[in-house]
């Protein structure tokens, strides 16, 4: 097993962009959690190495207007990283329980916002 760190895109626009780069709206993880449920999202990259910020600016360059990507980490084994629908079966799992963020970055165009998985840890 590896540690691998797996992105998501969330549907929507500027309804869910962070005022002033880290006060997040008051309905973010509500919404997220509606969307990641209903099979609104997408997972963009998953990778166990640091070239998922290439991925990801190689994603935004075919992009316009505002989009939200939520980064989390999960160990996973070669089979599970091939397999969609335990990616997806596992991002459910961890945004259902999300409730802090730390923002990693964003500009005009995006915002990338990991789950603080720390405080789930008991």
């Amino acid at each position: 097993m590896k540690t691998y760190f797996i992105v998501l895109r969330l549907p929507g626009d500027e309804e869910l962009k962070f005022s002033e780069g880290h006060m997040r709206p008051v309905n973010f993880w509500e919404k997220a959690r509606i969307d990641v449920n209903a099979g609104k999202s997408e997972i963009v990259s998953i990778r166990h190495d640091t070239g998922i910020s290439e991925e990801l600016r190689a994603h935004l360059a075919g992009l316009s207007g505002f989009t939200t990507y939520i980064i989390f980490n999960a160990c996973l084994t070669e089979a599970q990283v091939q397999d969609e629908s335990i990616l997806m079966s596992l991002a459910k799992q961890v945004i259902d329980k999300a409730e802090n963020e730390i923002m990693v970055d964003f500009d005009e165009h995006f915002q990338l916002v990991s789950v603080n998985q720390e405080d789930k840890a008991a």
